[in-house]
């Protein structure tokens, strides 16, 4: 399934990859995914985590898509994540499927989980 998504994202078919990228909670954790395919490296920095770049490093997939999962974290934990450009400059870059987002003149980004709807 997973693959499936990332397939479709990659060929541009994909029509709901928010709901596969930015931060959402699953199997008890949240998970934050990110598509960079130009970078060296990929974290996520936050609250959480004292703002430490490399503290929680993410996984590279198949299509520069990038992976970590933390514990679960409360709704509005703000984070941004850290990217490593082939020069080996760190830039901080927002989450663009982020549910959520500070008031504007700031750019943190802020856990909030989607809710799903019961049948």
């Amino acid at each position: 399934m997973i693959q499936d998504k990332i397939n479709s994202f990659l060929n541009g078919s994909s029509c709901d990859i928010y709901n596969y990228l930015g931060a959402h909670f699953e199997k008890g954790k949240t998970v934050f995914r990110v598509w960079a395919p130009n970078a060296q490296k990929v974290s996520v920095v936050g609250d959480f985590n004292s703002w430490e770049v490399g503290a929680n490093e993410c996984k590279c997939l198949e299509g520069g898509i990038w992976e970590c999962f933390t514990d679960k974290l409360d709704i509005y934990t703000t984070y941004k994540f850290a990217v490593t450009t082939k020069s080996g400059e760190v830039k901080f870059k927002a989450d663009p499927f982020a549910f959520h987002a500070e008031t504007p003149r700031q750019c943190l980004k802020v856990i909030r989980y989607k809710k799903l709807q019961m049948a």
